[in-house]
């Protein structure tokens, strides 16, 4: 797919926007961005709704110029629009260690990985993969793929910039942008309000895409270190809790020290 925007303006080319409602969304990899772009575009009342919402809305948004992403609008012209007073800004943020555990399972145990270089996943998880196999001084072996312990090597060694946007810091996203409103994604219940006085109607939020599955206690203490063809190999995903073994967790505790108090913070005041 061809991109109309320079990559080096993210995360400003990410947002939406809505000039109708003045309102703005900065949304977040593994942080609902699928439940609420899809929502966004269907309060947005945009003509083309409807074309949007059919299939994958990330692919879409950048598929032809709509208006409601500032990817649409010239560097100079997306900077006014963000930097508009009279627009509401909001984003969601999440639990640090369950983001990191969702990526890790959405991207290298569910989703099927090729070889093909044009495969999307292969791409969002590849970076990844050269770190790890370099430093184990082999090829990559795209079987075996790494395991949880492998993943958080790679998220503590390597800077944000050199990440995918699956697996940066939640507050990179957040770099020159003033946020009215941060929400978190264990309760929406304060935002969703405040989207409802915004857009003049009630919401009700089917969410997409989530990393789930049965989840059982079938798993030792040894999880973060199984290959991920083991971990589908049982009848189900491990828990958080599971992965997140006291030495791991404290290592991404350190690593998304930022992201612990914007998300602490946003819950201590209520909006999230």
């Amino acid at each position: 797919m061809h991109l109309r925007y320079d990559v080096m303006q993210w995360p400003m080319i990410t947002v939406l926007v809505s000039h109708r409602h003045r309102v703005m969304y900065t949304p977040i990899a593994k942080n609902a961005n699928t439940t609420y772009k899809r929502l966004f575009v269907e309060l947005s009342g945009h003509p083309s709704s409807e074309v949007l919402l059919d299939g994958d809305v990330h692919v879409n948004l950048l598929a032809q110029p709509t208006g409601l992403v500032l990817a649409d609008y010239t560097p100079e012209h997306a900077a006014a629009i963000l930097g508009n007073a009279n627009y509401f800004h909001f984003t969601l943020l999440r639990n640090p260690l369950e983001r990191a555990v969702s990526g890790y399972l959405d991207k290298f145990v569910r989703s099927p990985v090729r070889k093909n270089p044009n495969n999307r996943n292969h791409l969002v998880i590849q970076d990844a993969l050269d770190w790890v196999y370099e430093h184990r001084g082999e090829p990559v072996d795209h079987e075996r793929l790494i395991t949880f312990r492998e993943f958080v090597d790679y998220l503590e060694q390597v800077p944000d910039t050199a990440l995918d946007t699956h697996f940066k810091a939640q507050s990179a996203y957040l770099v020159h942008q003033n946020i009215d409103f941060i929400s978190t994604t264990e309760n929406q219940q304060p935002l969703l309000a405040e989207l409802e006085q915004r857009f003049g109607r009630h919401i009700e939020v089917e969410h997409f895409n989530r990393t789930a599955g049965p989840q059982h206690g079938e798993y030792g203490n040894d999880a973060a270190d199984l290959l991920p063809a083991r971990i589908r190999a049982k009848r189900g995903l491990p828990k958080p809790s599971e992965l997140l073994v006291p030495d791991l967790a404290e290592r991404l505790r350190k690593r998304f020290a930022r992201d612990f108090e914007l998300w602490s913070e946003a819950k201590a005041k209520g909006t999230g």
